[in-house]
């Protein structure tokens, strides 16, 4: 019998936004184009603060009623708060939803092979399951409901295995996880490579914490960036500082065995595949790759 492998997210929360406005009212808040967002198509973006600095990060389902969020339960309170700030007297509402459980499907046989592109979607009777909008090699992601949950997993024969796996593709995807690798009103998208994950619509018009965000792009501002490095001595750990010279370049910011994200000074590590340069960091020691 085939199995797929699929791990559960636990740290993941469900939000959604109705009324007439919605589409119009989010447009001038988050990263990417709402528009975008169709019955058949899932976006990823994320929410900025006035300064262009990290508040969150969601993936987006258009129910054709409202528009489901997903994020990390970290950023669910604050986020809808600061959305309700900006909502003046839109016909906008915005309600937590505890009906949904997301899982991902990262090696998948045969099931859902019609979608194609990232952020493809299908609406199925247990919910829905769409494409990695951030990239299609992350597979597939599922709101499932909670109660149609068990039969969902039968029916399409998944098998649970825990995040490791699915972790390590993350990282070899050089895909932050927001919770681990991002500090809320600190960090930059544009240095977190969120433009390479089809979170930013650069053609959109104005949205909190464009100016900054599109000043970094089109002046080339960005002096650090989060890099995937490989680890070749010690015991690596998120939040060791890394070094070159004893000149402190950076940290690393999350682990998967013998591989990592590191935000690291590019100044001391481009063209770092060719020269095969050694970073010692606080209990060991990476190479970029």
């Amino acid at each position: 019998m085939t199995t797929n492998k699929y791990a559960e997210l636990n740290d993941s929360s469900y939000f959604e936004i109705g009324g007439s406005e919605r589409n119009s009212f989010l447009q001038g808040l988050i990263t990417n184009d709402i528009n975008k967002c169709t019955e058949n198509k899932s976006i990823y973006s994320a929410f900025l603060s006035p300064q262009g600095k990290f508040i969150a990060d969601f993936f987006i389902i258009n129910s054709g009623k409202t528009l489901i969020f997903e994020t990390h339960k970290k950023f669910t309170d604050e986020l809808i708060k600061k959305m309700n700030f900006y909502k003046l007297r839109s016909d906008v509402y915005i309600n937590k939803i505890n009906s949904y459980r997301s899982i991902v499907i990262y090696e998948q046989n045969k099931i859902f092979d019609k979608l194609i592109l990232a952020g493809d979607l299908q609406k199925i009777d247990w919910g829905f399951v769409f494409l990695d909008p951030r990239n299609s090699n992350m597979g597939l992601k599922a709101s499932v409901k909670i109660d149609m949950y068990k039969i969902f997993c039968d029916h399409y024969k998944l098998k649970k295995y825990d995040m490791n796996d699915y972790e390590k593709k993350r990282i070899e995807c050089n895909i932050p996880d927001s919770a681990l690798d991002l500090k809320v009103n600190k960090s930059l998208l544009l240095e977190n490579n969120y433009d390479s994950l089809n979170a930013i619509d650069w053609d959109k018009g104005c949205y909190i914490g464009q100016e900054l965000t599109a000043r970094m792009k089109y002046r080339a501002l960005i002096k650090k960036s989060l890099i995937k490095v490989k680890i070749v001595d010690g015991f690596v750990k998120p939040d060791d500082e890394v070094y070159y010279n004893d000149i402190r370049i950076g940290n690393v910011t999350s682990v998967n065995k013998d591989i990592g994200l590191a935000m690291l000074k590019l100044e001391y590590v481009q063209n770092t595949k060719s020269l095969v340069k050694i970073f010692k960091t606080t209990s060991g020691k990476i190479k970029v790759y």
